[in-house]
């Protein structure tokens, strides 16, 4: 997939420097005009060396020098372009250099008012006289007279009746005259042809370019996780188990976000690489995994981890190791503590507020009676922070938290069966229900509901979305009806900048990786956490990257939503989107509020 660029934003010489260092091969294509048209040009880099160039109907010297000045217009980017077989590798590399320098000389005058000096006459000197064009030099002026000696007959001149001085040198003969004047002669000659020379290559002379600035002093170790070349990360999630999918897909997006950043130069000389743990959802097995991450592969941070109930026990153990937690997959209120605990950092809306939001849609847009309205949970921390959310809303709506219709099921399973019972149990008076739960049970949960004949209408927090998608999608047309998700993310298919930018990122790193919610909401969380550690500054260690994170304010990353932090706020985002489900398995996007 090409990547795509501005030349407001990024310049032909910034283009050959990013190639060049990073040896890739690709094929450049200008686009001058419109959007629609043709390319106007195309460049080919081999191994980071420009080898052909096309521009405006000109090749070569000439395409390239149009390149250069261009300030306006777009690129596309093909990673691993071959170059035509009349490549030019060597006489480009010599036009890149002068065409360089011309430009920067161009720009300079434009800056300065200055013009070019004109080039001096090039008819050499006649040796002996002027040149013809010039005047003859003036006359010198004639000598002054002696100056008298001084009383008592001393002195350095000869005169009558005065002895020779003891510093007096006699008048030097005719050929010691004639020896010094050709001397002179000469060395005035050499001179004024040293001066001519000297004023041609000044006026001339194209000056050469001012030395590179001296570089950076390679980082240095300073810190767990925080090597000479690269910074290591480490993810705990489930990659068996029920809960496969939401690991599997965290784990693609973070990398795929660490791959393009790592692409561009990494974060203050630095590389990225993500080290990941499978603890299956079970919090049992997340202690070992964390222990693994942290004491075994001496990861600088913990990101994207899957899991409530999981959190519980990484959590603690982050904190004792003074390592942060960062972009968890949960939106339960263990996270979210007042004050926030100092390492816990978290990008998504929490479940209270996308069960809350849920029922307010309900409600307000769909005019459900808000006493109408059935939650199931799942039986863990994760169900009941969505569960206070859902209750607080239905209280303000005017209905007491007792009589809500609640129903479960375990954690890390698909049995739904005392949670349908009870739905038809209150069939009579319930016309949606509010889901907190995982894809997979609440995909079970509204296929057996509807067989059952319970033709309601179904939110879901946000789960999986390609697994709940995939699930109802294979059951039939039918069981995708009346299906709405609320989200931490837009839609994978929005025409937002930033969803765009990492659609095009999965598609580049992540080839075969179908975009959705939580591909989306790691890549968020990524771009987040590398904005933090390029604050945090060539050593980063905890401290830094908690300030670091503090820092960001209305971080704006293309998604309609701005990010902050604060030292009393470690919850980036509090926007919450709503999806549909369609019979195809794609969403649309709708306005909650």
């Amino acid at each position: 997939m090409a990547l795509t660029g501005d030349f407001k934003e990024t310049s032909f010489v910034d283009l050959l420097q990013l190639y060049g260092i990073s040896r890739q091969s690709v094929a450049l294509t200008v686009y001058r005009r419109g959007p629609g048209s043709p390319p106007d040009g195309v460049f080919w880099f081999d191994k980071g060396d420009l080898v052909a160039a096309k521009l405006d109907g000109m090749e070569g010297r000439e395409a390239v020098r149009r390149a250069l000045r261009l300030e306006e217009g777009r690129f596309t980017v093909d990673p691993g372009a071959s170059p035509p077989s009349t490549a030019e590798r060597d006489a480009l590399k010599h036009v890149i250099m002068e065409e360089v320098i011309n430009v920067d000389e161009e720009r300079q005058a434009t800056i300065t008012g200055e013009r070019p000096i004109p080039a001096p006459p090039t008819k050499p000197l006649a040796v002996g006289g002027p040149p013809p064009s010039q005047p003859p030099a003036p006359r010198p002026p004639p000598p002054s007279p002696p100056r008298p000696p001084p009383a008592g007959g001393g002195g350095s001149g000869r005169g009558p009746g005065g002895g020779s001085g003891g510093g007096h040198r006699p008048a030097p003969s005719k050929t010691e005259r004639s020896s010094r004047t050709l001397v002179f002669a000469g060395l005035a000659v050499g001179l004024a042809a040293l001066g001519a020379v000297a004023w041609f290559a000044m006026t001339q002379a194209t000056p050469p370019p001012p030395p590179p600035p001296p570089a950076p002093a390679a980082p240095v170790a300073t810190f767990r996780g925080v090597k000479s070349d690269e910074i290591v990360l480490g993810m705990a999630a489930s990659f068996t188990g029920s809960n496969k999918e939401r690991g599997r897909a965290m784990r693609a997006g973070w990398e795929a976000a660490l791959a393009a950043a790592n692409a561009a130069g990494g974060v203050n000389g630095r590389r990225l690489r993500l080290v990941t743990a499978d603890d299956a959802y079970d919090p049992q097995k997340t202690g070992p995994a964390m222990k693994q991450l942290i004491e075994t592969e001496q990861v600088f941070a913990v990101v994207g981890n899957v899991g409530t109930s999981t959190a519980a026990v990484a959590i603690p153990y982050c904190v004792e190791q003074k390592a942060v937690f960062f972009g968890a997959l949960s939106g339960a209120d263990l996270l979210r503590k007042s004050p926030p605990e100092k390492l816990v950092f978290n990008y998504r809306a929490s479940l209270g507020e996308e069960a809350a939001a849920a029922v307010r849609w309900l409600v307000d847009v769909k005019r459900i009676p808000a006493d109408r309205i059935a939650v199931l949970v799942q039986k863990d921390d994760f169900g009941e922070s969505g569960w206070r959310g859902a209750v607080r809303q239905l209280e303000a709506a005017g209905v007491a938290p007792a009589s809500v219709v609640r129903m479960e099921y375990a954690r890390n399973t698909a049995d739904v069966k005392d949670a349908l019972d009870k739905l038809k149990e209150k069939a009579a008076t319930v016309q949606a229900v509010v889901m907190v739960a995982t894809y997979k049970p609440a995909a079970t949960f509204i296929r057996k509901a509807k067989d059952a004949g319970q033709d309601v209408l179904f939110t879901s927090v946000s789960a999986d979305s390609n697994g709940l998608a995939q699930e109802l999608v294979e059951s039939g047309p039918r069981y995708t009806e009346n299906v709405v998700i609320t989200q931490v993310v837009p839609v994978p298919t929005s025409k937002a900048s930033g969803v765009l930018r990492y659609r095009k990122t999965l598609e580049t790193y992540a080839p075969g990786e179908p975009a959705g919610s939580t591909t989306l909401e790691a890549w968020i969380g990524a771009q987040v956490f590398l904005e933090a550690l390029k604050r945090a500054g060539p050593q980063p260690d905890t401290d830094k990257l908690v300030a670091a994170l503090e820092s960001i304010r209305d971080f704006d990353i293309g998604t309609g939503a701005v990010m902050s932090f604060g030292p009393t706020d470690h919850q980036a985002c509090d926007k919450v989107w709503g999806w549909v489900l369609q019979p195809d398995g794609s969403f649309n996007q709708i306005d909650l509020e």
